[in-house]
């Protein structure tokens, strides 16, 4: 499945609204109309693990981040 660049983007820019470094350090996608679903699940999956080192309530409110982020890319298994 592909992921579109403005969905994968958007996805991205969810995520470091929510404080996630990780998807910070990664680089917005251009050049292309759409990407392998594995570059959106790297994010979900590096974003997701740095929201769970962090302490409650923001945990769980990265988490929910992670899953819109998901959402957004059309990504329901990770």
């Amino acid at each position: 499945m592909a992921i579109s660049t403005h969905n994968y983007n958007t996805a991205r820019l969810l995520l470091i609204a929510a404080g996630s470094q990780t998807a910070n350090a990664s680089h917005p996608k251009h050049g292309g109309d759409a990407w392998p679903d594995g570059h959106g699940i790297s994010l979900l999956r590096e974003a997701r693990d740095e929201f769970n080192g962090w302490p409650e309530p923001a945990r769980t409110q990265g988490r929910n981040v992670v899953v819109a982020a998901a959402a957004r890319m059309g990504i329901a298994e990770w």
